[in-house]
């Protein structure tokens, strides 16, 4: 019984480490994306898309699907990130108000790597999807602390 807890308390800690780093990275990769130029682009298509969740009930996660073009030194290009990582982790409101203020034929601001001008994204900073990362690694961590605790003391 105390084995199982244990291996269940580091299972809950590993998940809930895994979510920390992952939030970490996403939010460093973004964070060196902020440097980038900027060059004005169109949007060619913008959707939302649910990931995860109960649409009829409006629930659940929803990514947002775009494509635009933008033209550096002369050479068009075609982007379809958002941020510098995509996580389809926001909600519906969110999700379909991008979409409603991004229709095809919009300008916009297209950030683009200077190294590697085929890299852009249309926004920069750390998403906010981080922290459906972040909250969720602190509450998987918390409980495989605790019943790491529990199991330990019991064992003594």
């Amino acid at each position: 019984m105390i084995r199982s807890a244990r291996l269940t308390a580091f299972a809950l800690l590993a998940i809930g480490a895994g979510l920390l780093l992952l939030s970490a990275y996403v939010s460093v990769v973004s964070l060196l994306a902020m440097d980038w130029p900027k060059t004005e682009g169109i949007i060619f298509t913008a959707s939302a898309t649910r990931t995860f969740g109960n649409l009829e009930k409006g629930s659940g996660f929803f990514g947002i699907d775009v494509k635009y073009r933008y033209t550096i030194r002369g050479l068009p290009f075609e982007g379809d990130h958002l941020h510098a990582v995509d996580l389809a982790l926001i909600d519906q409101g969110t999700a379909l108000g991008f979409v409603d203020d991004h229709p095809s034929g919009r300008l916009i601001d297209v950030y683009y790597d200077a190294d590697d001008p085929g890299s852009a994204l249309l926004l920069t900073g750390i998403p906010p999807s981080v922290f459906n990362l972040f909250l969720p690694s602190l509450i998987f961590q918390a409980v495989g602390a605790s019943m790491l605790m529990r199991a330990t003391a019991r064992a003594m």
